[in-house]
């Protein structure tokens, strides 16, 4: 099917039968403010009003947009005064009802305390600024204007897009806009901060951390989880030989063999709690921020800058893959998405064969000189 000419976000359409018995179209203006009637689009010809016949013709693009003005102006009438200061309304369509809305649905109610803490200033930040604007109108040049105030911190520029693009997500769904204008926005920080350390790298870390971070940062390597979910992890099915929990992030519930090699770690580093299975040098257990500033102390001190305790998750799936796991098995590890970890197996994978063939090369080469020199020799006999 062909589409429209002509797109009207706000927009409501009745067929009625009249008296006559012919079928007459009636269309709406929606976006008005709360406690008014939505605006009826008519067709005025030769200064007479009439029903529109369709609404893809030019004739009730120009009428809707006329529509339109005039709900503008009701708009303007819905601000009041208190204690001596203007106060505009929080409007319905408006970018700072949206982001009501928004904090009253599953959509943000679902989310982990973690994703609500890194949320809330740019939401904060869109309300105070954005926030009398219509939700409909905001503009892809807009997102663009604030993502390169934020170039200074290109992490924190490119969340700002991504809680955007949430926002535009969620406001598509509940019908104040058609497109998502933060979508496929390029990146700023173009560096992978996630990437996985080396042997040499891990080593120099076990050695340089006390044994309270130590046992810390060798269950996030052995279970591949992150650091807010091996904090909660508790003792009662270690004798059983796994570890489970609720992935704070995902709510997706994980359960995970204990490796042998943590297993050694774990009887060798002494616990006296009987409920957690990590706890700090106070002996009590691990809050996230604390368990994170630990880790990038010793990181720190051992000169480690350019790789961060995240990354240990895909260290994990190398050494899945590199064991011959496929990426099912993998994934079901550190329960990630499937595209995410056969992402990750790619670029491995990748690396893998280029290695591979980089070492054919070399052999050649080896192989071709000691032909050379075994026929030169010949040729002096």
């Amino acid at each position: 099917m062909p589409g429209r000419k002509y797109r009207f976000p706000h927009l409501r359409t009745v067929w009625v039968k009249a008296r006559s018995g012919a079928r007459v179209l009636y269309a709406y203006y929606r976006h008005v403010p709360a406690g008014q009637k939505e605006l009826r689009i008519g067709i005025t010809v030769d200064d007479v009003e009439v029903f529109p016949q369709s609404i893809d013709s030019v004739e009730f693009a120009r009428a809707y947009v006329e529509t339109e003005k005039r709900a503008e102006d009701l708009w303007k009438e819905v601000e009041g005064r208190g204690d001596g200061e203007l106060v505009v309304r929080e409007r319905k369509g408006s970018i700072a009802a949206l982001i009501t809305e928004y904090k009253a649905s599953a959509d943000w109610l679902t989310k982990s305390a973690n994703t609500h803490r890194s949320y809330k200033p740019h939401l904060d930040w869109m309300r105070e600024n954005w926030g009398e604007y219509d939700a409909a109108r905001l503009k892809r040049r807009n997102i663009l204007v604030r993502r390169d105030q934020l170039l200074d911190t290109p992490r924190t520029a490119d969340l700002f897009v991504q809680v955007v693009s949430k926002l535009m997500s969620f406001a598509i769904n509940r019908d104040y806009r058609l497109d998502n204008p933060a979508l496929k926005i390029d990146k700023v920080n173009k560096a992978n901060p996630y990437e996985a350390w080396t042997d040499e790298e891990i080593a120099l870390f076990r050695k340089t951390a006390p044994p309270h971070v130590r046992i810390l940062f060798l269950t996030l390597l052995y279970t591949g989880q992150r650091e807010s979910d091996v904090v909660r992890m508790s003792r009662a099915t270690l004798q059983l030989g796994y570890v489970e929990i609720n992935q704070q992030k995902t709510g997706k519930p994980t359960k995970v063999k204990l490796h042998e090699g943590l297993k050694r770690e774990l009887k060798r580093h002494k616990v006296e709690s009987v409920e957690h299975l990590l706890v700090n040098s106070r002996g009590q257990p691990w809050t996230a921020d604390g368990a994170r500033t630990a880790l990038y102390d010793v990181r720190e001190a051992a000169g480690l800058l350019h790789v961060v305790p995240h990354g240990l998750r895909k260290n994990a799936l190398v050494y899945l893959f590199e064991a011959g796991a496929t990426t099912v098995q993998a994934a079901s590890v550190t329960n990630q998405s499937l595209q995410m970890v056969e992402h990750y197996w790619n670029r491995w994978r990748q690396a893998k064969l280029a290695e591979q063939a980089i070492s054919l090369w070399e052999e050649n080469e080896r192989r071709t000189k000691k032909a050379a020199r075994g026929d030169k020799n010949a040729g002096r006999r």
